[in-house]
């Protein structure tokens, strides 16, 4: 059977653009012109030009050379990965726990964004087991080390996770549904530190007439060398309101709002020093609750 891995959109400059493309051993990629858009098309060849205004005929364990002509490939043509496989596990090895592991790495300043709209994820902790047994830990690569951002569940709030390459460790975005409910997520590395003088982001698209009630609790904060541990709520491209973790975090009742918390340089010696973790708990009700209880 055919499985695709990857579909990706070229991100290139305008105007005809040439790409060197290897295929591991045992996948094939294709490209293609999905809306056969008129003026665009794919050229392999290094003497007599081959071109289709649809696809590019799939290679596997080879590296070709292709040339897009188009005024903007990035629009126009997709790349989808597709790996064969021929030989299932054997029934003995599939009564075991399986890991399945995807390392994905991009050169600064892109980063990888990976969609879970369809089913949704719930961060648990390390040490919990999901019910399906299908387990998702996400990590981010950094020059000081892996950081595992997460461990989580299927079925959930969660609908995409972005790793960046600098400047923030990652950017997890929820979807919250409508009515009265609950989510919680852990620190990054929990329950080692967050990690020294590093960001993370939490995008909340909140349902209108909703509110969502920030609370962190289990909280264990650093001894700072320098700066100070703060939390920032951004709604609408600005910042609303900068607080410690211990102060009272303000009721986020105004729509989608995006959540930054940064960690400070933190004293490390004597090697027990505290780190910082937390649980973000977050409740949300709808808002003709939240008046009646005022």
């Amino acid at each position: 059977m055919f499985i695709p891995l990857l579909t990706i959109t070229l991100c290139l400059l305008p105007g005809a653009q040439k790409l060197t493309l290897t295929a591991e051993p045992g996948a094939t990629i294709n490209i293609r012109n999905n809306n056969k858009v008129k003026g665009c098309q794919v050229c392999t060849g290094s003497i007599i030009n081959k071109c289709s205004i649809e696809s590019l005929n799939s290679f596997s364990g080879s590296t070709v050379s292709v040339e897009l002509e188009c005024s903007r490939p990035q629009d126009v043509f997709s790349i989808e990965i597709v790996r064969r496989i021929s030989k299932c596990l054997s029934i003995d090895a599939l009564r075991f726990n399986r890991t399945f592991t995807w390392n994905l790495a991009a050169a600064a300043p892109k980063a990888f964004q990976i969609d879970f709209t369809n089913t949704g994820l719930k961060q648990i902790n390390p040490s919990e087991k999901c019910p399906d047994r299908h387990t998702y830990t996400l990590q981010a690569f950094q020059s000081t080390g892996n950081v595992a951002v997460g461990k989580y569940c299927r079925s959930g709030t969660i609908s995409s996770a972005q790793v960046l390459k600098s400047g923030t460790l990652a950017r997890i975005s929820l979807t919250l549904p409508k009515g009265t409910s609950s989510s919680e997520l852990l620190s990054p590395d929990y329950p080692e530190s967050f990690p020294d003088d590093d960001i993370m982001e939490w995008y909340f698209q909140v349902p209108d007439k909703h509110g969502v009630d920030v609370q962190f609790l289990n909280l264990t904060q650093p001894d700072c060398v320098k700066k100070e541990v703060a939390v920032e709520y951004h709604q609408k491209g600005r910042v609303t309101s900068v607080l410690g973790l211990n102060d009272t975090q303000p009721l986020q009742n105004q729509g989608d709002f995006l959540l930054t918390l940064r960690n400070c340089e933190m004293e490390r010696a004597p090697a027990d020093s505290p780190g910082l973790t937390f649980t973000l708990k977050l409740p949300f009700i709808l808002q003709h609750s939240l008046n009646s209880n005022r």
